[in-house]
């Protein structure tokens, strides 16, 4: 019933606006000359971090609507922020790896993780989980990862990722697809390919508001 019809958060054009541009439509409306206002401002409603969040959310969305049944992914969308444990009592990000690749495996409740491999494995997990290794748990953390493989969070178990040098979400593969990762060839393949296609720090990947 609105006089001209939403954008489709789901296409190519968002990579064209700036996270700037979007947060100041978001703050200001978005105003037209022949039809008034097009969308409300939500600046007195949303503070920034959430309306950082917001972006975040749709850069999210639309790259797992891209990435699903494609695999490698060639804009860039700074990871989910995790808060990874070891077994060891170290804790870090994955973003924080500077200059190293990061595979991240959602496991289900009777799942093991992946062979130890050259690049570093981050075990995701809804619940707390006694295996060996670096895990990231929590609810909010499963979602924030499921709306990148675009399925639901009941259907995330099983799916992997790979995180790049400089922090971006890289590359998505199913359940079903697990056994290209699964020996160190195909996941250095991979880790190859990502290499192959360095992506700049831009565009959905300017602020860390996750």
């Amino acid at each position: 019933g609105l006089a001209v019809k939403p954008a489709h958060l789901a296409q190519e054009h968002v990579w064209s606006h700036s996270d700037g541009e979007l947060f100041w439509w978001l703050t200001n409306g978005i105003p037209d000359a022949q039809h008034g206002t097009l969308m409300p401002a939500f600046g007195g409603v949303l503070s920034d971090d959430d309306r950082w969040a917001l972006i975040d959310f749709i850069h999210a969305h639309l790259a797992g609507v891209t990435m699903a049944g494609k695999g490698l992914w060639t804009v860039p969308v700074v990871a989910p922020s995790l808060t990874v444990v070891c077994d060891d009592g170290k804790a870090f990000d994955p973003r924080d790896l500077h200059g190293r690749f990061a595979r991240i495996v959602a496991l289900g409740p009777n799942d093991a993780g992946p062979a130890k491999s050259d690049v570093p494995v981050v075990l995701l997990s809804k619940r707390r989980v006694e295996i060996p290794g670096c895990i990231a748990e929590g609810d909010a953390t499963w979602a924030a990862y499921a709306v990148l493989a675009h399925v639901s969070p009941d259907r995330l178990a099983g799916t992997q990722f790979l995180i790049d040098r400089s922090g971006l979400v890289r590359w998505s593969l199913a359940p079903s697809e697990a056994g290209i990762w699964a020996t160190a060839t195909g996941l250095q393949g991979a880790v190859d390919e990502i290499g192959r296609h360095e992506l700049g720090a831009a565009g959905g990947a300017s602020h860390h508001h996750h």
